[in-house]
């Protein structure tokens, strides 16, 4: 669960708010090493790493640290990905969400509509609207679930859940449908222009 106050819960208010897809946390995207990114969107094949410590001599610019990083980039390049490496201050100045926002663009042709997929948006009288969209996760209970925890305070009162397992891609990881509900009842067309 993100603090709404660490870079991550920062960033993921913002991605929210710009109605970009959520990202999943955590993702492993190497067959044979442990690597994972912070953020990534499978789907479109872009991921965020927030690189702390750049100022105090973190792990990530001390020699060794900054080699394992070096080649866990290349690797995730060589793969296909697009990792957009933020710090902290990047996320509070608005840089991130903007490279991050580029990215998916870009990786998927879609405007900014806040799915990787065309999203099925019904409004549900005047209160909520719900907006089912395709995802894959090793474990999408776990990340719906997370996604709860972390959103459960944000004034726009976010719910999600898993609407239905609709199998698996060859790496193991399951097709679902993600429903998110919000109280709002125009926050997802308010994009749709």
């Amino acid at each position: 669960m993100s603090d709404w106050t660490s870079p991550t819960g920062t960033l993921l208010l913002m991605i929210a708010a710009d109605r970009l897809p959520l990202p999943e946390r955590e993702v492993r995207f190497h067959e044979t090493r442990k690597w994972r990114f912070d953020l990534a969107w499978p789907a479109a094949r872009v991921a965020v790493e927030i690189e702390g410590g750049s100022y105090v001599g973190g792990r990530h610019t001390t020699g060794p640290g900054f080699w394992r990083d070096l080649e866990k980039y290349n690797e995730a390049a060589l793969a296909g990905w697009t990792v957009i490496r933020v710090t902290p201050r990047m996320i509070t100045d608005g840089s991130a969400i903007a490279w991050v926002s580029r990215a998916l663009q870009t990786k998927t042709g879609q405007p900014r509509d806040g799915a990787l997929e065309s999203p099925e948006i019904a409004h549900e009288g005047d209160e909520m609207t719900t907006r089912t969209e395709p995802r894959t996760a090793s474990d999408p209970e776990s990340y719906v679930r997370q996604m709860n925890e972390t959103y459960a305070n944000d004034p726009r009162g976010f719910t999600f859940a898993v609407e239905s397992i609709d199998g698996e891609t060859k790496s193991g990881r399951k097709r679902y449908t993600l429903r998110t509900t919000i109280a709002d009842p125009t926050y997802f067309d308010r994009t749709r222009s």
